[in-house]
């Protein structure tokens, strides 16, 4: 008799087959089966603050499933077409210049703390300073943030990714 035990991490996602292999010390057997474990999603962001041009918001960043790991805020003027993994999984910020400058030079578009270190809760604030420019006014940002083990590669070091906060920037 065997028995098979398996407690997958929020990182393990993913399709897995096994084989058991069974005898009775005459005969013998095999079953492969597959498991799928699901990528739990933690993250969620949520921001305080008026999203005036000029104005500075609070982005509140929380992933309970990554404690003291780190993160990198993204921004962009669309959620569709989501930024798709080779894993198959989707960051909901649609990849154009602004999504990449956000991500490359974040003070360039008012991101402040956007890569950091999630606390021992898998809480941090980034900030947004909205620009102060007339063009962004009656507009749409869309902000995401991902949780990172940065021991493994990408896509597999990306823990969690958190919804898209779509901010309306009033005149």
């Amino acid at each position: 008799a065997g028995l098979f035990s398996w407690a997958p991490t929020f990182t393990d996602y993913g399709n897995y087959n096994v084989t058991f292999n069974v005898t009775n010390g005459i005969f013998t057997d095999n079953q492969t089966i597959q498991i799928s474990v699901l990528d739990a999603n933690t993250a969620v962001l949520t921001y305080i603050g008026l999203p005036t041009p000029g104005n500075t918001i609070s982005l509140l960043l929380s992933d309970y499933a990554a404690s003291n790991k780190f993160y990198v805020v993204g921004l962009s003027t669309s959620s569709n077409p989501p930024f798709i993994l080779s894993d198959g999984r989707a960051i909901p910020l649609t990849p154009n210049e602004i999504f990449l400058g956000s991500i490359l030079i974040p003070s360039v578009f008012g991101l402040g703390n956007s890569v950091g270190l999630l606390n021992s809760a898998g809480n941090a604030i980034a900030i947004w300073t909205v620009p102060n420019i007339p063009a962004i006014s009656n507009t749409t940002a869309y902000l995401s943030f991902v949780s990172l083990d940065i021991t493994k590669p990408i896509p597999q070091g990306i823990i969690s990714i958190s919804n898209a906060v779509q901010i309306t920037i009033p005149p």
